[in-house]
């Protein structure tokens, strides 16, 4: 059972509406998928590898680095009517997460200055 009918005589099928619908749909597919590539990595290096001393910085990076085009990626399938939202959503973990690790980061940071300068009587 076909779901459309055939094009009629002469017309090709890049000139139906189904075609464009496929196309449309294959380029969602695709910004979906690199979305989704991109909020893996993003996830895993800010996830993973922000909590390791001094690396952790280039997790914190990467993060963020692949964070926002996964979220980018994950709209612009949400254009072509195709769900970007893992992308979406693992972009914003990985954000979070990267935020989360420079916070510390400086909290540890702010922390040493200031026992430092405790240990030293303020000289």
């Amino acid at each position: 059972m076909s779901y459309h009918s055939p094009a009629p005589y002469g017309q090709h099928y890049e000139e139906t509406h189904f075609y464009e619908q496929d196309r449309r749909r294959m380029e969602g597919g695709k910004h979906a998928q690199n979305g989704l590539i991109l909020g893996i990595v993003g996830a895993f290096f800010a996830v993973m590898i922000g909590w390791v001393p001094f690396i952790g910085l280039l997790g914190v990076g990467v993060g963020v680095g692949c964070g926002i085009p996964a979220i980018l990626q994950g709209k612009k399938a949400e254009v072509y009517n195709v769900s970007g939202r893992p992308g979406v959503i693992l972009g914003w973990v990985s954000i979070v997460a990267a935020i989360a690790w420079t916070t510390i980061y400086l909290i540890i940071i702010v922390l040493g200055a200031v026992g430092s300068s405790v240990n030293h009587g303020g000289q």
